[in-house]
């Protein structure tokens, strides 16, 4: 029994398929394209900032530290989730659906192979 869903698995081009297989395109996205894992190391390391910096601004400025939280979520949440938001789960899906295609085009730029049966056996013609 899975515990967790995919990141990703909500995003238009991972529609309709299984969790393994998003799990599958996001390592090849990111393999494909490792600028796009700049994001989320940025944001676990922002993430860890974010949890020592309340009590140093609340020490330093003398606030509550309830606003102290507040303060930083917001400087550091609202930044990181308009940007997962509008421009990160894009790229990711954009990629994702030229992986898609990449893999549904035929190599050496020939005719693509049938997805379905069309109703021809193969091999050589019966001589009848």
């Amino acid at each position: 029994m899975r515990l967790y869903k995919p990141i990703y698995g909500g995003l238009p081009a991972c529609h309709g398929r299984s969790d393994e297989e998003v799990e599958r395109l996001t390592r090849l996205v990111y393999r494909r394209k490792p600028s796009l894992m700049i994001y989320p190391i940025v944001g676990f390391i922002l993430f860890f900032i974010a949890m020592w910096m309340p009590r140093p601004l609340a020490e330093w400025t003398g606030i509550s530290m309830v606003w102290a939280l507040l303060i930083v979520g917001v400087v550091f949440g609202i930044p990181m989730v308009i940007f997962e938001r509008c421009v990160h789960r894009l790229a990711v899906n954009k990629e994702m659906d030229r992986i898609l295609a990449d893999q549904g085009a035929a190599p050496n730029g020939g005719p693509a192979t049938p997805t379905g049966n069309s109703g021809v056996a193969e091999g050589p013609p019966s001589a009848s």
